[in-house]
């Protein structure tokens, strides 16, 4: 079937024989502007007039009808019509009874066919807060705004006299909502209080004082909190240790409630250890609990480079959180030669080698070792060659080279240690002839 219009009876196309009556399948509001009625019937001939009659729910008080009607959905025998908009004297529900003719002239009416929710629509414009956080000691946030319809027709105004209500999420505890009512040109305040960050919204629900105007709701406006100022003292007993040194860490929590800082006792205090070598926390690596006068004490033996990350975050949201960090700390590690030798090989050739071992931890590889040499007669230990460690093993690292020196001195080797990680070590020295060699 193609497009039609309906208006009086005045169309009427050409259709075969109909072997039975039009029927009226369900008649509803158009959602999309409830000042319009769909009616949906099934026939085997052309629809050439659709009537429908309102009345007011509940009652044979017949309101209006109206018989302009277009097809807006063709389904071969079974057709979706729209009748024109609609200006009825009041809001509400309206029972629909609807009449159906079709080509062949058979018409049929069914009573209760559905209803037409000539409703307003509420919305809420201008809305505001009287702050977009709360404190410790001020919870209660204000929602301003003004509460508007929306009617079929098209019209638009305030809303006076109708109930509103504020909602706070996560609300401060049980009970209902506070409410107020719209003034005169529908605006409000309503004020409500917070139980943590979250978002307020003006909600208005459908009322029997109010018939014919759909519930809305306004916006959710966020609200944040501000936690009251607290605050977390660290110090460290030393910013350089030789592992297993223990390190004492010790402070105190407070807080401000407006009253001045006070101390907070039986806090928890997280511990987490962060690496200098890249940064990484290892978060839970101990805990501590604030005494009385919100003070406390730890001992740790860390065993790397680093710094102290505390915090304290309660679960009261009103309550703040803090975090502390502390100076970084170096943890060095001791190493130790195990053992060093140096042979004369040839008239100008001395062969070295040795054993290195990280003693407390840690286990590079190819770690640089410095090869000295300092004369017989005395003077600054001297830098000659630098080896490189090799294989591991559980008496350390080996290492060996050759260097050439044709003469007599004292050798010994040398390790810098790595900053942040190790000690220097240094070998006991080993006297080489400039033709054998004897240790002293």
């Amino acid at each position: 079937m193609g497009a039609a219009v309906i208006a009086g009876g005045l169309l009427a196309p050409g259709a075969a024989y109909a072997a039975n009556a039009p029927v009226v399948n369900w008649a509803t509001t158009n959602e999309q502007d409830l000042s319009r009625i769909q009616v949906s019937v099934t026939a085997d001939a052309p629809i050439t007039r659709i009537t429908a009659h309102l009345f007011r729910q509940f009652t044979t008080d017949e309101v209006a009808t109206t018989s302009a009607f277009s097809l807006v959905q063709d389904s071969g025998a079974t057709t979706v019509w729209e009748s024109a908009s609609l200006r009825l004297p009041d809001l509400g529900v309206y029972r629909l009874d609807i009449e159906v003719t079709d080509a062949d002239g058979a018409t049929t009416r069914r009573n209760d066919a559905g209803v037409l929710a000539y409703f307003a629509r509420t919305f809420f414009d201008q809305m505001s807060t009287n702050r977009t956080e709360v404190t410790y000691q001020q919870r209660q946030v204000t929602i301003r705004g003004r509460l508007m319809g929306r009617w079929p027709t098209g019209l638009v105004q305030p809303l006076a006299g109708f109930p509103v209500y504020g909602t706070a999420y996560p609300p401060a505890g049980p009970g209902g909502a506070p409410s107020t009512t719209t003034r005169a040109d529908g605006t409000f305040a309503v004020t409500v209080t917070m139980g943590g960050q979250g978002w307020v919204q003006a909600q208005y629900p459908s009322t029997d004082d109010h018939p014919g105007f759909f519930a809305g709701n306004s916006p959710q406006l966020p609200i944040g909190v501000r936690g009251a100022p607290t605050r977390l003292t660290l110090s460290v007993s030393s910013t350089r240790l030789v592992y297993p040194q223990e390190l004492t860490v010790t402070g105190q929590l407070t807080r401000n409630l407006g009253e001045g800082w006070q101390p907070v006792p039986d806090a928890y205090i997280g511990i987490s250890w962060c690496s200098v070598f890249g940064g990484e926390c290892n978060p839970g690596v101990d805990s501590v609990t604030t005494d009385a006068n919100g003070n406390y004490t730890v001992t740790m033996t860390p065993a790397i480079s680093g710094w102290l990350e505390l915090g304290h975050h309660d679960i009261d949201p009103f309550l703040g959180s803090v975090t502390k960090t502390s100076a970084q700390v170096v943890v060095l590690h001791r190493t130790e030669f195990v053992d060093f030798t140096a042979t004369r090989t040839g008239t100008d050739q001395v062969a070295v080698q040795g054993s290195l071992k990280f003693v407390t931890g840690g286990n590079p590889t190819r770690q640089p070792v410095e090869i000295q040499y300092r004369p017989l007669t005395g003077g600054e230990w001297q830098t000659v060659a630098t080896v490189t460690t090799t294989t591991s093993a559980p008496q350390g690292h080996r290492f060996a080279g050759t260097v050439t020196q044709p003469a007599a001195g004292f050798w010994r080797a040398h390790y810098a240690g790595r900053p942040q990680q190790t000690l220097p070590a240094t070998s006991g020295r080993v006297r080489v002839d400039d033709t054998a060699p004897r240790a002293t």
